[in-house]
């Protein structure tokens, strides 16, 4: 479908995912102008198909339309597009100025107004990427008006909520926030899992793991949801489980090296099994092409005890040899060659000294490797 032309053909279809019988499907061939008309439609024909009762508040969600502007709507979809598919600030950027030229095109837009609060609040929160006033200022002005518009709308009380957790850390009213939302907003499978996040953060990992479970049953096809309920289980030390979960993920997600890193950590931590740890890695490393060098087979040669070679795996990094100047250090102590050891240190303190002036606000000053081993 391309977004620019008059007509608009969209094929529609429900399928059991554990038996994968065809429950619905229709086609509309309608003008673009009728896209929120459509939308409301598939919603309620799903419903029905699933025999699902919709309370009052779902139905005046579905058949609202976010805005009369197509233009804003199709700049909004396009947000949506880097906010949902990419990771990074790069994307993330592009997300807040599609976002913003909605708003510009449609003051009253309240969902471009909540996209807006989520991305900016991640550029603000990542400390490396956009840790400025500016950018919690622009944060804040989202949520001034998303709450001016509609108080009560779930997806605002869920933002302003989100604004709470990460940044004002306000752990309570926040998940107050949340539990408003969800109650006009049940089966919203992204508030579930922002409820689970939120008990992560207070180490309730027993409590989390029911939220992103249940997220993941709102929305199977999610590509993240069984990844966190892994992670909840990883911190309960529940090994078996947590492979279980990551395995989902990988499925989900082959193209994706944060699954098969994930599992080695399982391998190690959990089992202990240094064999099948390597072999994870030699899977991911035949998969993706952008594959992690040198974090994780240093990682996996270090629980060996070879130290040596976990040295020589960190010190052929090339792209940034500065980022692993503490673990250097660090394999050097185990080979009790502390004087170089110490010399490293040194540098590691240098460069850092370095950084913190540079960004005298930033909490963790780290050299930003995480985000290219991870994403």
């Amino acid at each position: 479908m391309r977004w620019y032309e008059n007509r608009i053909r969209i094929s529609a279809q429900l399928i059991d995912a554990n038996t994968e019988d065809h429950l619905w499907a229709e086609t509309y061939d309608r003008e673009y102008a009728d896209i929120f008309n459509i939308q409301s439609d598939v919603a309620q024909k799903i419903a029905v198909a699933l025999k699902a009762e919709l309370r009052k508040e779902e139905e005046q969600q579905i058949n609202r339309e976010p805005t009369t502007n197509l233009e804003a709507y199709n700049l909004y979809l396009k947000g949506n597009h880097y906010y949902n598919n990419y990771y990074s600030k790069d994307a993330y950027l592009n997300a807040a100025q599609l976002y913003e030229k909605a708003i510009a095109l449609d003051s009253s837009f309240v969902l471009a107004y909540v996209k807006l609060i989520r991305v900016n609040t991640l550029l603000y929160v990542f400390k490396t990427w956009d840790h400025t006033p500016e950018r919690l200022e622009k944060c804040k002005a989202a949520l001034n008006n998303a709450v001016y518009l509609a108080p009560d709308m779930p997806e605002v009380r869920a933002a302003k909520g989100y604004y709470l957790e990460w940044i004002e850390k306000d752990y309570k009213q926040a998940l107050t926030e949340y539990e408003i939302a969800l109650r006009n907003s049940p089966n919203n499978s992204s508030l579930l899992s922002s409820m689970g996040t939120l008990f992560l953060r207070q180490e309730d990992a027993e409590k989390a793991t029911e939220y992103f479970i249940e997220s993941y049953e709102r929305d199977p096809h999610s590509k993240s949801q069984s990844q966190l309920v892994s992670w909840s289980y990883m911190l309960q030390r529940k090994w078996a489980e947590a492979e279980q979960w990551i395995d989902i993920y990988i499925s989900q997600n082959p193209e994706k090296a944060l699954g098969y890193y994930k599992k080695i950590e399982i391998c190690i931590y959990g089992y202990g099994d240094l064999k099948a740890a390597r072999a994870v890695y030699d899977e991911g490393y035949k998969n993706i092409e952008k594959f992690d060098k040198t974090f994780y087979p240093h990682l996996i040669e270090l629980y060996a005890r070879n130290f040596p070679k976990a040295f020589e795996i960190l010190e052929a990094d090339s792209t940034r040899p500065e980022a692993y100047l503490v673990s250097k250090g660090q394999v050097l102590d185990l080979m009790n060659e502390h004087e170089r050891a110490k010399e490293i240190y040194q540098s590691a303190k240098s460069l850092l000294e370095k950084l913190i002036t540079k960004t005298p606000s930033n909490a963790i000053v780290i050299p930003g490797h995480l985000e290219k081993i991870y994403y």
